[in-house]
C-alpha cells in the first residue's frame, strides 16, 4: 500500500510552480544533460543484460532520490 504525505500548498516553498502544471492534463517536464556512461555500459554488457531496460532502471533509481521528482497529484492535492 502507497502512504503519501499530503503537501500543505499556503506553505510550501513549490506552490507557484504547482500552479504551472495543475490543469495540465498530462504534467510534465523534460531535463536533458550530458552522461559519460562508458563504464556503466562495460558493466551491462559484461553481465548480458538490456542496455535500454539497465538504462531506464537506473535513471529512474537516480530521479526517485530527488524529492523534486517525486511530487505526484492525487484526488486534486500534492503529494509526496
Amino acid at each position: 500500500m502507497n502512504t503519501y504525505q499530503v503537501i500543505n500548498e499556503k506553505h510550501w516553498e513549490r506552490a507557484m510552480h504547482c500552479m504551472i502544471f495543475r490543469e495540465s492534463v498530462e504534467p510534465a517536464f523534460c531535463v536533458t544533460f550530458e552522461a559519460d556512461i562508458t563504464n556503466f555500459r562495460q558493466k551491462v554488457k559484461a553481465q548480458n543484460l538490456s542496455f535500454t531496460l539497465a538504462f531506464v532502471y537506473v535513471v529512474c533509481k537516480c530521479a526517485n532520490e530527488i524529492e523534486a521528482f517525486r511530487y505526484r497529484f492525487l484526488d486534486g492535492r500534492v503529494v509526496l
